[in-house]
């Protein structure tokens, strides 16, 4: 393409909104291709619109089109396919996998996302064999994010025996993806599973956490005492130990550790001193109530707007003594 049909083509581009076409790649295509591409009926359909990115020029008119021609997309259910990842494809296997007879199973349909063309036609028949499918167990971990996993990975997750206890279930989550099969193992041989007191914290949110950090939660010896159990909950992973450590010191060195609620545990240990420093200055009670005061628990937001105590001015009022 000559710069004078370059000049054309950017033109008409931009008449059509189509300027995201625009790329180094268009200009060494010939002009009459991107002509042809670019009046190609199907665009008028808005389902394909989508498709139309740049990586289109690395793709011949025909195969284009055979693509695009597939009686698939006249299913609602396969047009959540249609994204540019597909021009990775051929036409011949992407047939084969929308022709595939689990899409017709309700539970499979979640899979049916541009993802799925990450992988071959092989793979995909591999992973959606899997017997433990038949499983209703099984079922929530079919989602688009099993395509980042190997049909062996998905195998040797799905066969570890943990799965046979009723107390792991609830682990059963798409975000048990982010883990191996060794990782998840070490986690659920953990010895504090044996323990009522620990299996409420058994939720998808601790597959968010690495096996260091599940250890150092919980061997911390707060546990061992019942005034601290109330803090065992799930959002307890999205802690340090070191961060409830200091917490927790902070109230026993203030002997209010019986009013440390599991909200309360999420807030910044300087922040929360400052605040009780200035509460004293102030002569507010810390306790109200028998309650911790609600101004401990109140976003840092609503505070300023609730009490015209800001934070950041506090903190830095209180900088020495917070040291």
């Amino acid at each position: 393409m000559n710069n004078l049909e370059y000049e054309l083509i950017k033109k008409l581009l931009k008449e059509r909104h189509l300027e995201h076409l625009d790329c180094e790649y268009l200009k060494c295509r010939k002009y009459k291709f991107v002509i042809n591409v670019l009046d190609m009926e199907e665009w008028k359909n808005e389902k394909f619109k989508p498709l139309l990115t740049s990586t289109i020029w690395n793709y011949n008119i025909n195969k284009i089109k055979k693509i695009l021609s597939l009686p698939y997309w006249k299913e609602e259910k396969f047009k959540p396919l249609l994204t540019p990842n597909i021009w990775h494809k051929s036409s011949s296997e992407i047939e084969e996998i929308l022709s595939l007879p689990y899409w017709e199973e309700e539970k499979f349909k979640p899979l049916l996302t541009s993802s799925i063309w990450h992988k071959s036609l092989s793979e995909i028949n591999e992973i959606l064999s899997l017997p433990y499918w038949k499983e209703e167990k099984f079922e929530p971990l079919l989602t688009s994010s099993i395509w980042f996993s190997s049909s062996k990975r998905i195998k040797d997750v799905l066969s570890l025996p943990y799965w046979k206890e009723d107390k792991f279930k609830p682990l059963l989550t798409p975000t048990i993806w982010h883990k191996s099969p060794c990782e998840i193992k070490e986690t659920l041989d953990l010895p504090y599973w044996k323990e009522d007191k620990y299996l409420h914290l058994l939720t998808s949110s601790i597959w968010l956490s690495n096996i260091k950090k599940i250890k150092e939660i919980l061997s911390l010896p707060y546990w061992k005492d019942i005034k601290y159990e109330h803090l065992l909950t799930s959002s307890i992973w999205s802690l340090s130990a070191k961060h409830i450590t200091e917490l927790i010191e902070l109230f026993k060195s203030l002997n209010i550790e019986d009013y440390l609620t599991p909200s309360v545990l999420h807030k910044s240990a300087k922040q929360l001193k400052a605040l009780m420093l200035y509460c004293q200055d102030n002569r507010i009670s810390v306790i109200d109530n028998g309650k911790l005061n609600s101004i401990f628990s109140y976003p840092l937001g609503a505070l300023k707007k609730a009490y015209g105590i800001d934070i950041k001015l506090l903190m830095k009022e209180y900088e020495r003594v917070l040291k």
